[in-house]
């Protein structure tokens, strides 16, 4: 990092956030974070950022999906 911890984060944040809607189903989600290697999706609705869905959160609704 440029200047240790004062780096700005606007120089190291992703540009090109990929994001699903309320209504992306589970595995279409699981898709998106794994064929474009990222570990979280920011979840959209009308432009308004509504939550967040982790590969922690699509683990666990595997797990709890398969009991």
């Amino acid at each position: 990092l440029q200047n240790g911890n004062k780096t700005p984060i606007r120089l190291v944040m992703t540009k090109d956030v990929k994001t699903i809607s309320p209504q992306t189903e589970f595995l279409e989600a699981a898709e998106l974070m794994s064929a474009h290697k990222i570990s979280g999706l920011p979840v959209v609705d009308k432009g308004v950022l509504v939550g967040f869905v982790t590969e922690t959160t699509i683990l666990e609704e595997f797990i709890a999906g398969a009991k």
